[in-house]
Order: C-alpha cells, then sequence, then structure tokens
C-alpha cells in the first residue's frame, strides 16, 4: 500500500503539469464546466494522461503484476455467470473505431481485450482496454480507453474514472488505484453506475452544477449530464444483449465534442487469429489496405461511414439497435437515383399495409462512405414506405375535419434532386356538416362541393383528373406496391 501511494502522489503532483489536449472543433464547449466534474465523480475528465509513454509491453506487465497480487497462486478464474457478459478470463474481440481526431473523424478496424482483473466476494471486476491503440491512446488519454467493469450474477455496474475523497479528485482508471480505494464489494456498488440490469429503470439527479440523467431500456444503458442551461455536458451509453454480450459503447462532450465509439464485432480467435503487441502496426495497416464494402459496412450498422455529424449518427445506431434487438429490422437495396450504385433503404418490417415496409433511412452508398439522404423522425402523420413490389412512397395522413390521405411515388435525379409524377389523394368527407361542411366546400369546391368519398390523381403539369375507386386501388397496386381500398 506504501508504494501505491508513492505512485499516487506522483501522479497528483505530474497531473498539476499537464496541458490539456486540444479536442474536436466543440471541445471549448467544456472550458467553463470543469467544476462539473467535481459533482458528478463520473469519467467525463479530458486530460492527457502522462503515462501514455509507457510501452505496451510494460502495460502488460503492470496488468498481469497487479492481477497476481490480488488472487491466489496468480491465477484467476470468473466466478459470477451474467448473462449479459463474457464468462472468460480474457476475451480478446474485434472492433470498429469511430473517433474525432482534430476536425476529422476517423473510422476503422481495430482490437480490443476484455480482461478479468479481480475476484471479489460477491462479483468480479474486469477491465474493457483499447490502450494498446497507441494513436488513439495519445489523443483521448487512458482515462476514456480504460472502462471498467464491476459484474455480479445479474448486474453490470461501471467503475467511474475518478472518485472523490474529502474534496480531492483521484483517479481510478488503472489496476493498482482500482483496487486499493474500491477494494469490497460495497465500495465498488456506492462508487460506480448501474448500467444493466434485467428491470428497466428512469432517473434524473439535480446538482448545484449538473443534472445527471439515466435509463436503462431493454439492455441500452444511457447516462446524460446537462448543464444547467439544459445544454449537454457529456453522454454515453452501453448496449448489452446476452449473445454478443457488450455489443457497443458510445460517449461524446456537448454537441458531439471528442467522441469515442467502439462496435463490437466479435472474439477473436486468440490462437489462429491473434496478433502480438509488437506486430500492431502491420496487423492495421494491413486491415486498413483491405478494400471496405461500404454497403455492408452500412448494413452491418458501421455508421462511421456516413458523411453526417456524431449526433445524428448516434440516433440512427440507436434506432437501428433497437429494430435489429426486436427483429424488425430490414434493409432494401436498389438504384434509387438511377447512377448506377445500389443504395440503401433501412426499414421497420412492420407496414401499415401488406408487404409495406416503414422506411427510417435512405443511404447513398460511394467507394469509401455513404450520405444519409433522408432520415425520418417519425411525426406520426407523414411516412415514407417501400411498396411490396420495392417502389419507396410518401404517404400523407389528415384525419382532423375529414379523411384525407396522400400517395407520392418517389424518385430521384442524379444529383438526389425529387422527382414528381404525380400524387394520389384520397377524400372522405361523408362525416362532415355545418361549418365544417362550408370550410369544405371552399377549399374543394365545385368538383367536390358534396361531402362524400372521391379519389383523384394530381399529374406534373397541374392538371387533376378523378377516378374510380377501381382505377385508384389499381394504379396503387400496380405502380406502389400499396393494396388500399379507401376505406
Amino acid at each position: 500500500m506504501t508504494e501505491i501511494m508513492k505512485r499516487l502522489s506522483g501522479y497528483i503532483i505530474i497531473a498539476c503539469l499537464v496541458i490539456c489536449m486540444t479536442g474536436c472543433r466543440q471541445a471549448k464547449e467544456k472550458d467553463n464546466t470543469a467544476e462539473n466534474l467535481e459533482e458528478s465523480v463520473s469519467q467525463n475528465v479530458y486530460e492527457k494522461d502522462v503515462q501514455d509513454s509507457v510501452s505496451q509491453n510494460d502495460y502488460e506487465q503492470d496488468t498481469q503484476a497487479s492481477v497476481s497480487q490480488n488472487t491466489d497462486n496468480g491465477k484467476l478464474h470468473v466466478r459470477v455467470h451474467n448473462p449479459y457478459f463474457y464468462e472468460k478470463e480474457v476475451t480478446n474481440l474485434y472492433v470498429s473505431l469511430e473517433y474525432c481526431e482534430g476536425d476529422v473523424t476517423i473510422s476503422r478496424a481495430g482490437k480490443s481485450t476484455m480482461r478479468l482483473i479481480k475476484n471479489y466476494e460477491n462479483g468480479d471486476l474486469f477491465k474493457l482496454s483499447v490502450a494498446h491503440e497507441r494513436n488513439i491512446q495519445d489523443y483521448f488519454g487512458e482515462e476514456r480507453l480504460n472502462i471498467y467493469f464491476y459484474v455480479t450474477n445479474d448486474k453490470i455496474y461501471r467503475v467511474p474514472s475518478y472518485i472523490n475523497r474529502d474534496g480531492e479528485k483521484i483517479p481510478v482508471y488503472e489496476d493498482d488505484f482500482v483496487i486499493a480505494y474500491l477494494d469490497t464489494d460495497d465500495k465498488m456498488i456506492s462508487e460506480s453506475e448501474l448500467v444493466y440490469c434485467k428491470e428497466n429503470f428512469k432517473n434524473k439527479v439535480e446538482l448545484e452544477n449538473v443534472v445527471i440523467g439515466t435509463e436503462s431500456n431493454g439492455g441500452t444503458y444511457d447516462r446524460t449530464e446537462w448543464n444547467k442551461d439544459g445544454s449537454t455536458y457529456y453522454y454515453e451509453a452501453f448496449s448489452w444483449n446476452d449473445i454478443e454480450k457488450l455489443s457497443w459503447f458510445d460517449s461524446w462532450y456537448g454537441t458531439g465534442a471528442d467522441s469515442l465509439y467502439i462496435g463490437i464485432n466479435g472474439e477473436a480467435d486468440v490462437e489462429q487469429t491473434d496478433v502480438e503487441q509488437t506486430d500492431q502496426g502491420k496487423y492495421f495497416t494491413k486491415k486498413n489496405q483491405t478494400e471496405i464494402n461500404i454497403t455492408e459496412e452500412i448494413k452491418n450498422g458501421n455508421f462511421g461511414y456516413l458523411n453526417d455529424d456524431v449526433r445524428s449518427r448516434g440516433i440512427i445506431r440507436n434506432v437501428y439497435e433497437v429494430l435489429k434487438s426486436r427483429g424488425d429490422l430490414s434493409w432494401v437495396q436498389r438504384d434509387l437515383n438511377n447512377d448506377g450504385i445500389d443504395d440503401l433503404i433501412m426499414c421497420d418490417n412492420d407496414g401499415t399495409w401488406e408487404g409495406s415496409k416503414v422506411v427510417l433511412g435512405i443511404f447513398a452508398c460511394e467507394k469509401d462512405h455513404a450520405d444519409c439522404i433522408r432520415w425520418d423522425g417519425v411525426d406520426w402523420s407523414v411516412f415514407y414506405f417501400v411498396g411490396s413490389n420495392g417502389r419507396l412512397v410518401k404517404t400523407v395522413h389528415d384525419g382532423f375535419l375529414w379523411e384525407e390521405r396522400t400517395f407520392i411515388p418517389i424518385s430521384y435525379e442524379k444529383d438526389w434532386t425529387r422527382v414528381w409524377e404525380y400524387t394520389l389523394e384520397f377524400y372522405d368527407s361523408t362525416g362532415i356538416s355545418g361549418e365544417d361542411l362550408e370550410y369544405w366546400k371552399e377549399l374543394y369546391g365545385p368538383e367536390m362541393e358534396e361531402p362524400g368519398k372521391y379519389y383523384v390523381k394530381h399529374h406534373a403539369d397541374g392538371t387533376m383528373e378523378f377516378l374510380t375507386k377501381e382505377e385508384f386501388a389499381e394504379i396503387l397496386m400496380e405502380d406502389m406496391g400499396i393494396t388500399y381500398d379507401g376505406g
């Protein structure tokens, strides 16, 4: 313990001399929020760790040393059995990394490790480490790249990177410090955030300088810290399931500054494909030289390839994970703007009409990136659908005074300019009277002056054509793949 306290004193003295690194273009939002850190006692501190220069071999030796000091005969065994967490002492993982470096968002393949650090009486301490990613470590520092989890049979806790002791901020993002300061199950639980349990929960705590909101729903955990003016100070999220365990981790400051996303792409085959730390450069060079199939990357949820801001990518990713978890996610792949390249439509299979799907996003895929052409905020009255024949359709519904439903087939020019061919509209005014009827006549008379059901086709040249119910239904089915009887 004496040696630990000596090292701790050295860290505190050196930390005072460290110059904070420059983040993304929004990083200045953090400048006036330093007092939040003492209060929220979280990982949301952005300082460059002076230990980044330690070699990977030293890092591994330190890890092994701290493990051997805290177990019998230097051996560790996973004691808890949580279906949402890993059951091996060391799990090597392939990951997709997405992070901000200056004004550029970097997306690339990488590796990470989930390692058992210590057995406690009622739980196990694990560390998710991306620390051997030297170039990303130099930018973020180890407090955001070493993430500790305290795991019991039915709960997962996220251990903070800093704790408060008598008003002093103590770093606990290295093994020795975590074990020294949080040396019992009770201390682990009291200092940590619950990031997974079977029951959903939603909490909000108002402190003097910050408001902290936490929510867990269906395996996805979100934590948001707001400044008193309502602006976001820090956000992080974890997604858990019983197949992949940790599916992804996302975090950022303010409106997206210093973003870091880690998507778990599965376990590495240690015997056949694991790479020695000295060969990491060769490994990632080889991975990055592999030709990327942007279409497949987007379909697999790697939204770091989108030319879009971090907040939008986070929203898209969250919707993707929800649809995927409940089995309603599907993709329609077709050339929407006649440029010879297939585009992607993200869909919810739960469409209104038989064989139809609700469109959530449209992505134009290029050789090395993708653009989000449309993302649906779902306002419950305007939707895009993919019909049973694969045709893209916009629908609008208005049922306040009378029913009015609009169907517009969607197509695009090569520059993604919308092309209007025609519009089909169904009106049902059979239930209106009095002042509402007078308003109806004022809008639609004299052609539709009397209350009734009307089927209309509006042409691109401005002319209007009245259809029979059968003609209306036939155009809908043949052109748009939608069965609708006007009732």
